[in-house]
């Protein structure tokens, strides 16, 4: 893994473990969530997918995954 990747990897752990827990198990979804996007852009850079619509998706995702949490 190049360097910066490992930086931006880093810089992103740490503030979702600087983000208050809104809910249990709310910086493990925002964790995964980021993860899933990262996956997303490897994928982009060796196959050229369609990145911002696969990004949105992540995040609506995450929304709907919150607005269920909070609500119960």
């Amino acid at each position: 893994m190049p360097l910066h990747s490992q930086r931006v990897i880093d810089i992103l752990l740490a503030e979702c473990k600087a983000r208050p827990e809104r809910f249990p198990g709310y910086n493990d979804d925002l964790l995964e969530t980021l993860a899933e996007i990262m996956k997303l852009e490897n994928e982009h850079r060796r196959r050229g997918t369609n990145i911002k619509q696969r990004v949105a998706d992540a995040c609506n995702a995450l929304g709907q995954v919150i607005s269920r949490k909070k609500s119960d």
